[in-house]
């Protein structure tokens, strides 16, 4: 009676060990799954304003008017500002973007110090 008891027991107690190892599994999955789509939205997202800053950046050039130039730079340090935040998104250990990150700096800051300067009394140069 006794050892038919234990084995009731321990055939319960490896059922609800399954049921619970199933169910932290398909959390586990669920988590990776919700990591995947966050790392593609970014990846896209920075894909996008990478596009964006391209066009700004050639409607900048081609602009004539120093009064129409500011806004324009302004406009590019807005997009490298998004498009680094989405760089920050990204698995960084898995994908390197120190590049990246390294390009937007750069054109961020040049767009922001022009933007700001007064172009009459300090024009851009070659």
């Amino acid at each position: 009676m006794l050892k038919r008891a234990m084995i009731v027991v321990l055939a319960l107690g490896l059922c609800g060990t399954a049921a619970w190892a199933y169910k932290e599994h398909r959390e586990k999955e669920a988590v990776l799954l919700n990591a995947e789509s966050t790392y593609q939205r970014a990846f896209h997202d920075l894909a996008y304003r990478m596009d964006l800053l391209h066009d700004e950046i050639g409607n900048t050039l081609a602009m004539n008017s120093r009064k129409s130039l500011s806004p324009a730079l302004a406009e590019v340090w807005r997009l490298t500002s998004e498009a680094h935040a989405d760089v920050g998104q990204l698995p960084l250990s898995l994908l390197p973007f120190h590049k990246t990150e390294e390009f937007l700096t750069n054109i961020g800051n040049f767009s922001y110090r022009t933007a700001v300067r007064d172009l009459d009394k300090e024009p851009l140069s070659d």
